[in-house]
């Protein structure tokens, strides 16, 4: 009997000293974060796992170049080829858009970095949010994300409107970096003039094109592809026949048809005295 009371007593300051270490009730461990497996290989990727989401993320930018290159000199009836754009040229006009992906993810981490050391209390060490947040993460995922956004995204619309200047008439630009001034895209279009090379009405067909206003795409196998925004048409000229001057377009310039750069605001004329 004495030994029951004994173990009752027992229970009871067992019980007691529970309730008095957690007053209100019994306290909750914050949740853990469980992940799918393909989830977790994205939050901790193995070395494999790295080259074949680099090896993906290489394939979908070069589709996207190849669109974006295909909508300008499609629409123009010019081939890549015929402008002496090859593959090995589509990948190297990549790096622009990687750096400035690259840029924007940097920026993207370092926020990241700053908000998680401000919010860590109110965040957690197993929290959702603070492991979606590692910088880590978010420069490399936001660099490929932001880079394939300006590729899918931006590019087209870029190719689309250089496509429409050039069938007005109006030089293009390359798509530069506003900050470094890396190129983005090989896209251009330049005024060029043509002349015939010898003697005087040898070639009529080139001597024909001297008076008019044409744009320059670019060249390969020996010729130059132009087109003519009047004609609505691109021709091949023979470099062999012909001689070809192009403009640069770049501040500043002395041809008088960069002023019709989209954008640009052409210059005023100095007044002259009576």
């Amino acid at each position: 009997m004495a030994t029951g009371m004994k173990a009752t007593r027992g229970s009871a300051a067992l019980s007691g000293s529970g309730g008095a270490s957690r007053p209100g009730g019994v306290e909750k461990d914050p949740p853990k974060l469980r992940l799918k497996p393909w989830a977790a290989k994205l939050l901790s990727p193995s070395p494999s796992d790295i080259a074949t989401m680099l090896g993906v993320f290489g394939v979908a930018a070069f589709c996207a170049l190849f669109i974006g290159y295909g909508r300008f000199y499609g629409g123009l009836g010019v081939s890549l080829t015929d402008v002496g754009l090859n593959y090995s040229g589509v990948l190297e006009s990549c790096a622009g858009f990687v750096s400035a992906g690259a840029a924007i993810g940097a920026v993207q981490a370092l926020l990241s970095l700053a908000l998680r050391g401000h919010y860590r209390p109110q965040l957690g060490d197993d929290s959702t949010l603070r492991i979606l947040t590692r910088p880590s993460l978010m420069f490399i995922g936001g660099s490929m994300l932001w880079t394939l956004g300006l590729l899918f995204i931006v590019f087209p619309l870029v190719a689309t409107q250089a496509k429409s200047d050039v069938k007005a008439g109006n030089p293009v630009l390359p798509l530069r970096q506003l900050v470094t001034g890396i190129p983005l895209s090989a896209i251009k279009a330049e005024p060029v003039s043509i002349a015939a090379i010898g003697e005087p009405g040898k070639d009529p067909a080139i001597e024909a094109l001297a008076s008019r206003d044409l744009l320059y795409l670019g060249q390969a196998n020996g010729f130059a592809v132009v087109y003519d925004s009047h004609a609505q048409a691109s021709m091949k000229v023979p470099l062999a026949s012909a001689l070809l001057t192009v403009s640069n377009c770049q501040r500043p310039y002395t041809d008088h048809r960069c002023d019709k750069v989209f954008g640009r605001r052409p210059a005023v004329p100095s007044a002259t005295p009576r």
